[in-house]
């Protein structure tokens, strides 16, 4: 073969291209289905990546919780529990509590604890459980409400017209208290809002009932003896029956710089303002004693006081 024979040949020249040409086409699929293959690893990757962070999140949301009484004394003392974690006042459905003590040892319930369809309360044999100013009481899913701020759940119950929760708000509103500054208080009380704070506390889809709402709903359940709870008042707890599940608790005040009260008087805010001397620095309420039948409304500064909060739905 001499030099040049297939520059100067046309049909070897075509051939070389055609050749060549498909050399490249080759080389060009090869690149293209690397590419493909690299391109389906990444996304591959990615999902499992994802995907089990996901999986892992949603694990992680579904799992039951356990809350482990192994101490001895009070229910309320976070101490006795494992790792210091006590219950919620309502326990949502999945999850447990186990009391285990020792020989000797008591579990005693100084507390509400409320149960929703699903929840358990086991007390293992050989236990020691004791009631003592405490209730357990079952609360069916459709009868309570979960505030999605902070995850706490609060029973309610239709009293006519009217939907309440039958227990103080406690969301941790700025600038709110929980008396004597005990967080143990708070499952049980609630918290301690000024009128303003207790505004904006409220959760969307309920409100602070009015005094009309309030003159209605105790009308309605026959005053104050059907609606204080049985247990948390000092005697004689006049006339306490409980009788319409409202659970009405003496959670007392905050009256700068002092507590007071707890065991003695409830006090909850109505959204109603008072005017005196021409200024709305006032702000009314209900109040309930230990030694008293009824309700009675009264007023008070509502930028200095801190009281108990129920919520109406809207």
């Amino acid at each position: 073969m001499k030099e040049g024979e297939y520059i100067n040949n046309p049909f070897r020249l075509g051939k070389m291209n055609a050749e060549a040409l498909k050399r490249n086409n080759i080389l060009i699929r090869k690149s293209e289905l690397i590419l493909y293959i690299f391109s389906i690893i990444s996304i591959l990757f990615f999902i499992l990546l994802f995907g089990s962070q996901s999986f892992a999140q949603q694990t992680q949301q579904v799992l039951p919780k356990v809350y482990v009484f192994n101490g001895n004394g009070n229910w309320s003392n976070a101490s006795n529990w494992i790792g210091s974690i006590k219950p919620p006042g309502l326990l949502p459905k999945g999850d447990s509590i186990l009391v285990q003590t020792a020989k000797g040892d008591s579990c005693i319930l100084d507390v509400a604890q409320y149960l929703a369809e699903g929840a358990v309360l086991k007390v293992v044999d050989g236990s020691n459980f004791v009631l003592k100013n405490g209730m357990v009481q079952f609360v069916p899913s459709a009868n309570f409400f979960t505030d999605k701020r902070d995850g706490k759940k609060y029973p309610i119950k239709r009293y006519g017209t009217q939907t309440w929760m039958t227990i103080n708000l406690n969301y941790n509103q700025a600038g709110s208290k929980v008396y004597d500054n005990d967080p143990n208080n708070a499952p049980i009380y609630g918290r301690l809002y000024t009128w303003a704070q207790a505004k904006s506390a409220v959760p969307v889809g309920w409100h602070l009932p009015s005094l009309a709402e309030w003159n209605t709903l105790i009308s309605f359940l026959g005053g104050a003896g059907p609606m204080k709870d049985t247990m948390y008042w000092q005697s004689p707890n006049t006339a306490a029956t409980n009788s319409s599940g409202f659970s009405a608790r003496p959670g007392g005040l905050f009256a700068q710089p002092d507590f007071e009260d707890i065991g003695n008087f409830g006090l909850w805010w109505t959204s109603n303002e008072h005017s005196e001397v021409g200024s709305f620095n006032w702000a009314y309420y209900f109040q309930a004693g230990y030694n008293t039948q009824g309700f009675y409304s009264d007023y008070l500064y509502k930028d200095t006081y801190a009281l108990s909060v129920r919520c109406v739905k809207d």
